[in-house]
């Protein structure tokens, strides 16, 4: 059966307001189902991709991911970079040099580096200033001070034994020194030096109680520098003082020895050395002898304890 064919004719044009009404007309399912969900995020993302691309061209796909017409492009935060600077050698050793000589250059001048007054200890007779002076500290760098150079200089001053020197941070000095102490007063050509237990010589630098006095009565001159009395005539002079501790004053001959004025008004001689007891021993029984015979010598020597004589 033939079909029969109906001409409908030419469609209607649609216009503008048709296309407003239907879009008014549309089911809300239909619009809802259009609306996507975005995030703070994915909208700022899509607007930058709107600007930035051209015109006509279509937005790249990323990993496969669509949200409406625009692809979320996943946010990536790229780590914080330092511009990167070369340092060469040379550089670096410049400025090493730079900064040893800096610091070296205030150790030098900088006032706290230096050391102010000193502290003594220890001394009697040697005067403090005379100590100072040889120890040669005073406003001085600490770095420049060496406690073995500073030892020696206080060991030559004549009547000090001994010394220690200390060092220390902040910049101060501490001294402490031992003197030798004196035994004996040797009195030659006028001029009167110490005389310790060793016999060492050192110069007179007070008046001390107790000193035994020794006058050399043969010679003129003063001791020479350097030179010390005979040490038979230092021990000889010890061992009498430690007999006879009435002894006050002796004298001293390089040919007879010790010798004191006794008295009873005679002069004993004794030699010198460190027999001294045995002589005195002698010259006390030859001075009874002589108080009972009632003789009266001027001169009683027990220089030689196996030929003693009186005269």
């Amino acid at each position: 059966m033939a079909r029969k064919i109906v001409s409908k004719g030419p469609a209607p044009a649609v216009t503008r307001a048709d296309m407003v009404r239907q879009r008014r007309n549309r089911p809300a399912a239909a619009t809802a189902a259009s609306v996507v969900m975005r995030s703070p995020q994915e909208l700022l993302i899509a607007r930058q991709r709107r600007i930035k691309a051209p015109r006509g061209s279509a937005a790249p796909r990323e990993h496969g991911i669509m949200w409406g017409a625009v692809a979320a492009i996943p946010w990536r935060m790229h780590p914080l970079t330092l511009p990167k600077f070369e340092i060469g050698w040379r550089m670096a050793s410049f400025a090493l040099a730079a900064l040893c000589a800096s610091v070296m250059g205030y150790m030098l001048f900088a006032p706290m580096f230096f050391v102010g007054d000193i502290n003594l200890a220890g001394n009697v007779y040697v005067d403090a200033q005379e100590i100072a002076t040889a120890a040669n500290a005073h406003d001085m760098n600490i770095l420049w001070l060496d406690p073995v150079q500073i030892n020696a200089r206080l060991t030559e001053i004549p009547g000090i034994a001994s010394a220690k020197v200390f060092v220390d941070w902040p910049p101060s000095v501490a001294i402490e020194v031992v003197e030798k102490q004196p035994q004996l007063l040797w009195q030659q050509g006028s001029v009167g030096m110490w005389v310790d237990a060793a016999g060492d010589v050192f110069p007179a630098r007070a008046e001390v109680a107790g000193l035994l006095p020794i006058i050399v009565d043969d010679a003129v001159a003063p001791l020479e520098a350097g030179k010390s009395p005979p040490m038979a005539a230092i021990a000889g002079a010890l061992q009498l003082r430690s007999l006879r501790p009435n002894i006050e004053l002796l004298h001293y001959e390089t040919a007879r020895g010790l010798s004191y004025q006794d008295g009873r008004n005679w002069r004993g001689y004794f030699g010198a050395g460190t027999d001294m007891q045995v002589k005195l021993s002698i010259y006390e029984s030859l001075v009874d002898n002589l108080v009972q015979r009632g003789i009266k010598p001027r001169v009683i020597s027990v220089e030689n304890p196996q030929l003693p004589y009186y005269r």
